[in-house]
């Protein structure tokens, strides 16, 4: 008896790690070009030099490979299929139903159930808070009736109770409690046996680089993680919490960097999150040109408002010329994309006409920066919003926060300190208050976070303070 149970177990894992290792599979990166090289970092969002040559650059992908088909061993996604057994089952015997409704929905219950479980936040509660939205789905779509629905419900409860000493033995599962964090734990600790070679770490330092990086991945979107801004920030924090010497955090952040990676990869495909940004070069250009036309108007408004006081209304016809020329610009090179995606639609030539687009797009871009800086008053000094804009404005757009963002926070600075002489203890106060009110509404970053933002505002007030004085 016991040799079927561990047969039946044993056959059930390799045919689900055989899955699982296909959702990373691809072909060998030695076969790849630069181009599918490219399109491989785009994919998963992962910033790469573009001017290393193609074999280092193979190196580096077949590495992040590695560390994502290792991840399989981590995240077999048998905690996921258990959850959703009684659903699964339900759906599989109502033969009325379109296959692709049935996957449909299932897929995307996986997916974000898979999403709890990479963060180790597999919990009963989140599970739950997941199955009570899909339930209105559901049940609106007819897929389930309410009897159906509440049968199906019931294996979830069930997978959450306490296990027997039966069913401890045969799967080895002491307390169901862990379950939803053992996959990342696993996963975090192989993350620390790599760490661990390097040497020089005390048992407390290694304790704390281990916290710094949990904090960091769970309080970070997915599609962020391993990027500059996140592996700066957690360098930073690894530094202040450890003291340890350049050399080594440095060693350890390149550890940490080929790990996050491949973790970051896996769970993009794991989840259903990995999307081919680069399949439409037309509108990726189209949007750069929309992107930059609306940072030209945001900012032009900007130095018009804190113009008008010193300039005359002949002088700030100006402003309107530049961006008169600016739009002609934009428009032109609209236009001339528009042209060359209908010749490339009637050719083969799509790589060359891309490559001839965004270099048009990048001109436009590079003429609208010099207009802009053309007609820089230099009266940084005049305005708060406009100096902390200046400051902060690219730092935020890679945190996640769009210009509709910037534009608020510069208007509300602007409105706050029109001069020095507001620059009393009651107006900081009053101000970096709202501001960390309004970021927190946007559940962008985390608290700890954004009061990292706060602080470095309040260096800039000061920084300002002493410009104008």
């Amino acid at each position: 008896m016991k040799f079927l149970v561990l047969l039946t177990l044993t056959t059930f894992i390799l045919l689900f790690t055989r899955q699982s290792s296909a959702i990373v599979r691809t072909e060998e990166v030695d076969e790849w070009t630069r181009d599918n090289l490219g399109t491989y970092f785009n994919k998963y969002k992962i910033l790469y030099d573009r001017s290393s040559d193609q074999k280092s650059l193979s190196e580096i992908a077949q590495s992040y490979k590695d560390a994502a088909t290792a991840n399989t061993k981590y995240f077999l996604g048998t905690n996921v299929d258990q959850i959703l057994f009684g659903f699964t089952d339900t759906l599989s015997k109502n033969t009325h139903l379109a296959k692709n409704d049935i996957d449909g929905f299932m897929t995307d219950l996986k997916h974000q159930l898979r999403q709890l479980e990479l963060k180790g936040q597999l919990s009963k509660e989140r599970v739950k808070a997941i199955l009570d939205k899909a339930h209105n789905k559901a049940i609106r779509q007819k897929l389930l009736t309410e009897a159906q629905w509440e049968k199906a419900y019931h294996a979830v409860e069930s997978y959450y109770q306490q296990p027997s000493w039966f069913q401890r033995v045969i799967s080895g599962r002491s307390n169901i409690v862990d379950d939803g964090a053992a996959s990342f734990n696993h996963w975090l600790q192989s993350v620390m046996d790599h760490i661990s070679h390097i040497g020089g770490l005390t048992k407390e330092q290694a304790k704390d680089v281990g916290e710094q990086i949990r904090n960091s991945i769970l309080n970070t979107d997915i599609h962020l993680v391993g990027d500059k801004v996140w592996l700066d920030n957690l360098s930073q924090s690894i530094s202040k919490q450890t003291q340890l010497k350049k050399d080594q955090l440095d060693k350890i952040i390149d550890s940490i960097n080929r790990d996050v990676h491949g973790y970051k990869i896996f769970g993009l495909e794991y989840t259903g999150q990995a999307k081919d940004h680069v399949k439409n070069w037309f509108d990726k250009v189209k949007y750069s040109c929309e992107d930059v036309w609306y940072q030209i108007k945001s900012f032009l408004r900007s130095c018009q408002a804190h113009v008008k006081r010193i300039f005359s209304l002949q002088q700030l016809k100006k402003p309107n010329y530049a961006a008169k020329k600016t739009t002609s610009s934009v428009k032109s090179v609209a236009s001339s994309l528009s042209s060359d995606w209908s010749s490339s639609s009637k050719s083969m030539a799509h790589s060359r006409t891309a490559h001839s687009a965004i270099s048009k797009a990048s001109g436009a871009a590079a003429f609208a920066t010099n207009k802009i800086h053309d007609f820089d008053p230099n009266d940084l000094k005049d305005s708060f919003g406009h100096f902390w804009r200046k400051k902060e404005h690219d730092a935020y757009r890679r945190l996640g926060y769009t210009e509709a963002h910037i534009d608020w926070i510069q208007n509300y600075l602007e409105k706050t300190f029109k001069n020095q002489k507001t620059l009393v203890k009651g107006k900081t106060d009053e101000a970096t208050i709202a501001i960390k009110r309004y970021l927190n509404s946007l559940k962008i970053q985390t608290p700890s976070q954004i009061d990292q933002n706060i602080h470095k505002l309040k260096r800039h007030l000061e920084t300002w303070r002493t410009l104008v004085n």
